[in-house]
C-alpha cells in the first residue's frame, strides 16, 4: 500500500495522464473498462482549463520557464496532434468524403470514446466504422439518409485495406503464366473479396489518384483486393466472378468452382453468365493467381 502522501498508485496515474491528454479535444475522457467498451467514469478528473489546477501542480514538475499547467499543455497538443495524424492517414478517403474539419470532429470524438489501448497505434482506428454506426445522426430516424451508410461503408473498407497491406504472408512465389493448366495454379495468398452497396472501391481509386469525384449513389459492387510484393491492386468482379473466386478460396478446383457459382447470375436474366475460361487469361495477368509450389519447382 502506498503512504498517504505518496504518489498516487501506477494504475491511476495512467489513468489520470490519459484523461487529460484526451480531454485536450474537449469534454470528459471515457474510461475503459477490463473489455476495452468505453464506460463514463464518475472520477474522472476533469480535464485542464476546468477545476484540475491543483492536481495538476501535485503531479507533473513546473520549471522556471513554464507552470505545470503548461507543460501538460505541451503533451496534450502533441499527443492528440499525433492521433489525429494517424487518423488521417488510415482514412484519407474517408477524410476528403467528409472534409477536413468534419473529419476533424468525428474522429475526435472516436478517440474519446475509444483512446490508444495498445502499443502500436496501427489498430487506432479499428473501431472507425462500429462508432459511426453507433453515432449517426440518423440513428433513430424512421427513414434514414444514405450518406452516413456510405460513410460508414467507406471506413469499413480503408481500415480492412490496411490491414491487407500489414497483412503477413509469404510472396516468394512465381506468378501463373497463361500456358499453366488449371491444377498448376492457386489463388496468391493475399487476395480479399468485398461486397459493398455503394460503388466504395472506384470512389476509392479515384481519390487515391488525386480525383475529386461526387459522393455516389447507392449502387451494388463486388471487388477483389490482392497484394503482391507491397502492391495493392482492386479488381472489380460480377456476382458469379464473386461466388467463383470464394469458392477457390475455399480450396476447390476450378470446374467445382464454376458448379457452385453456376446459380449466380451476371446482371439481368438471360444476360451472358460468363465462365472461368473466358476469365482465366484476364485474371493471371492481373496476378490474382500464383503458379503451385509443387508446379513451380518442377520435377527434380
Amino acid at each position: 500500500m502506498p503512504e498517504p502522501d505518496g504518489p498516487p498508485p501506477l494504475r491511476e496515474l495512467q489513468r489520470w495522464m490519459q484523461t487529460m491528454l484526451m480531454g485536450a479535444a474537449g469534454g470528459r475522457a471515457p474510461s475503459p473498462d477490463a473489455t476495452g467498451a468505453p464506460t463514463e467514469s464518475t472520477s474522472t478528473p476533469p480535464v485542464v482549463g476546468a477545476e484540475d489546477t491543483g492536481r495538476t501542480a501535485d503531479l507533473v514538475v513546473a520549471t522556471a520557464g513554464l507552470s505545470s499547467r503548461q507543460h501538460l499543455a505541451i503533451y496534450q497538443r502533441s499527443y492528440l496532434g499525433r492521433l489525429r495524424e494517424v487518423m488521417s492517414r488510415q482514412f484519407p478517403t474517408l477524410e476528403h468524403a467528409l472534409g477536413a474539419e468534419l473529419f476533424r470532429a468525428f474522429a475526435d470524438d472516436y478517440l474519446r470514446a475509444f483512446p490508444p489501448q495498445s502499443y502500436t497505434l496501427n489498430d487506432l482506428g479499428g473501431r472507425f466504422a462500429q462508432f459511426l454506426e453507433q453515432t449517426r445522426p440518423d440513428r433513430d430516424a424512421a427513414e434514414r439518409e444514405s450518406w452516413p451508410d456510405f460513410m460508414i461503408e467507406l471506413a469499413s473498407f480503408e481500415f480492412a485495406v490496411n490491414l491487407i497491406f500489414d497483412q503477413r504472408a509469404d510472396e516468394r512465389f512465381a506468378p501463373a503464366l497463361v500456358s499453366d493448366a488449371d491444377d498448376e495454379i492457386e489463388l496468391i495468398p493475399v487476395l480479399h473479396l468485398f461486397r459493398h452497396r455503394f460503388p466504395i472501391s472506384r470512389y476509392y481509386r479515384v481519390v487515391s489518384n488525386g480525383g475529386s469525384p461526387d459522393l455516389p449513389f447507392p449502387a451494388p459492387e463486388l471487388c477483389v483486393v490482392v497484394r503482391r510484393e507491397y502492391r495493392m491492386d482492386i479488381v472489380e468482379v460480377t456476382e458469379r466472378q464473386f461466388h467463383f473466386l470464394r469458392a477457390l478460396r475455399g480450396g476447390v478446383g476450378p470446374s467445382r468452382a464454376a458448379e457452385l457459382s453456376a446459380a449466380a447470375r451476371d446482371g439481368e436474366p438471360g444476360a451472358p453468365e460468363g465462365s472461368w475460361s473466358a476469365w482465366r487469361a484476364e485474371w493471371i495477368e492481373a496476378g490474382l493467381f500464383r503458379r503451385r509450389a509443387d508446379a513451380a519447382e518442377g520435377p527434380s
